[in-house]
């Protein structure tokens, strides 16, 4: 039975010494990183996850590139919510 993950996406980008230097000068750049870092993640371990992203302030012109991936879902939090809450 797969596991499935569920990944605040602005804490990890935050956190992770990879993506982080990435975040400072390409915002959107570093979180399509995520994802894609994910998407991959599911399909060679055939696990899922659900990425969230807190959604407060969110411009519709920024949503991140979601690869095509069974078991992957991207979803940004509502507006009045945080990702942790969700």
């Amino acid at each position: 039975m797969p596991l499935t993950y569920f990944i605040d996406g602005y804490n990890v980008l935050h956190h992770s010494a990879l993506l982080r230097p990435l975040l400072k000068t390409d915002f959107e750049t570093a979180r399509d990183a995520l994802v894609e870092k994910v998407a991959r993640y599911c399909v060679a371990s055939n696990n899922q996850a659900r990425v969230i992203f807190d959604g407060r302030g969110r411009r519709a012109e920024s949503t991140p590139v979601v690869p095509n991936v069974p078991g992957l879902e991207v979803t940004y939090s509502p507006g009045h919510l945080t990702a942790d809450a969700l």
